[in-house]
C-alpha cells in the first residue's frame, strides 16, 4: 500500500467541498425535469465517472490512485457522489439554452475543458495521484466520450418524454 498523508488536507477539504457545493446547487436550480430524470441523470453520473476510474484505476493498469493511499477508504466513497450532479448539469444546461445539435461537438469539447480543469485542481490538491506514466491530457480522450454518453441518453428521455406527451 502506498501512503501519500496521513492528515486531513487539501485533497479531502476540495472532495468535501465539491459535494456539497454540488449538491446544494444541484437542489437550488429551477426545475427543469422530473424526479426520476434527475436521479437518472445523477446516478448516470456516479455510474460512468465511477465506471472508467475503475477502469483505469486499478490493476492492470493502476494509472492513479484517489486521495491519501493505494487501499480504498471513506474519503473515496465520498469521492464516487461527487461526480453525480456534473452529469446533471451538462443536461440541464444544455436544456435550459436549447442549443441545437448541430453545437454538440462544440458544447462537449468545452464541458471537456471544464473537467480537464476540474481534474487538474483536484491533482494539484492531492486527489489524484499518477502512476506509471500516466499524464492528465489522456483524461481528454476519456470525457468526451463520457458527455457524449450522457447526452445520448438525455436525447433518449426527451424523445420518451415528448412521445408520452403526444408531441412527437
Amino acid at each position: 500500500m502506498k501512503v501519500y498523508d496521513h492528515s486531513f488536507n487539501a485533497n479531502e477539504w476540495f472532495t468535501c467541498g465539491v459535494f456539497f457545493a454540488a449538491y446544494a446547487f444541484l437542489f437550488i436550480l429551477p426545475r427543469r425535469f422530473s424526479k426520476q430524470d434527475k436521479a437518472l441523470y445523477v446516478i448516470l453520473g456516479m455510474f460512468i465517472g465511477n465506471f472508467y476510474d475503475h477502469t483505469i484505476s486499478v490493476p492492470p493498469w493502476n494509472f492513479y490512485d484517489v486521495n491519501d493511499t493505494s487501499e480504498f477508504q471513506l474519503m473515496d466513497f465520498i469521492s464516487y457522489f461527487m461526480y453525480g450532479p456534473f452529469s446533471y448539469y451538462f443536461v440541464y444546461i444544455w436544456d435550459a439554452l436549447k442549443i441545437t445539435d448541430k453545437h454538440i461537438p462544440l458544447y462537449i469539447f468545452i464541458w471537456s475543458i471544464i473537467s480537464m480543469v476540474m481534474e487538474f485542481i483536484a491533482h494539484q490538491l492531492g486527489v489524484y495521484h499518477y502512476r506509471q506514466g500516466y499524464e492528465i491530457y489522456y483524461s481528454f480522450a476519456v470525457y468526451p466520450l463520457m458527455q457524449f454518453t450522457v447526452f445520448l441518453l438525455f436525447n433518449r428521455i426527451q424523445k420518451e418524454n415528448n412521445m408520452q406527451k403526444g408531441q412527437i
